[in-house]
């Protein structure tokens, strides 16, 4: 009898976290008009991920650890994400969490 084995594969970006976190980090400590318009290229094709990352983190010079510490403990994970963790560990299934192809 084959068993199956269910492996969740989840985003990170405005899944877990209710907002894009690179998004929001790059418009925090880069020109936001800059930002918006890598990232309407990226959105429309016009560049790939990559050179969209190369661009944006051109765009940022410096960020103290207290100013970064700041700006992660600001973001909310989802509300219902520890719920499903939980739904997902009693029933054996494996949860990955990808983003943007970062390994």
């Amino acid at each position: 009898m084959n068993i199956r084995q269910f492996k969740i594969f989840i985003d990170f970006d405005g899944t877990i976290s209710q907002v894009d976190i690179g998004e929001s980090l790059f418009r925090e400590f880069g020109n936001k008009e800059k930002v918006n318009t890598i990232i309407d290229d990226l959105l429309n094709e016009k560049i790939s991920s990559k050179q969209s990352w190369i661009e944006l983190c051109d765009l940022v010079f410096s960020i103290t650890s207290d100013e970064l510490n700041k700006f992660i403990d600001a973001i909310n994970v989802d509300s219902t994400f520890t719920a499903f963790t939980e739904f997902c560990k009693d029933r054996n299934y494996e949860i990955y969490v990808l983003s943007d192809g970062f390994d």
